[in-house]
């Protein structure tokens, strides 16, 4: 199962061009393709020096911006145990299909700052360098 590869999207610093997607392609993920999630999900942010979004499901949600990784399936578990707090990976539905993708663990996030309206990451960051 050498060329197996699991489909991992992402919707913020990991996503090509930030800060942390280094660390998907030092375990040799590839880019696939930009894709939007049912509308079943907010982005809410983590507060800190630096910002970091993740998806939660609720029925009042919006379709969101990501892109679609494709890791070695071999390599996830290593990505998996660089996550920190309140970040998991979990099944999120996309216009395309259910694929893995980075959820917040229940109880958390209920507090923090709301982004859904700008239905992404990258329209959020872009809105907020006019401003």
């Amino acid at each position: 199962m050498k060329d197996a590869y699991i489909e991992l999207a992402v919707c913020g610093l990991h996503m090509r061009g930030y800060q942390l997607n280094h660390q998907l392609t030092e375990l040799n993920a590839v880019y696939d393709r930009k894709d939007k999630t049912l509308p079943f999900y907010r982005m809410k942010v983590i507060p800190g020096d630096i910002e970091k979004p993740f998806l939660m499901y609720h029925e009042k949600g919006f379709p969101m911006a990501v892109e679609v990784w494709r890791i070695p399936a071999g390599n996830l578990g290593s990505f998996l145990a660089g996550i920190p707090i309140p970040l998991g990976l979990g099944k999120i539905g996309l216009q395309s299909g259910d694929v893995i993708g980075f959820v917040g663990q229940a109880g958390y996030g209920e507090d923090y700052k709301d982004i859904s309206v700008y239905e992404g990451w990258e329209a959020y960051i872009s809105r907020q360098r006019d401003e």
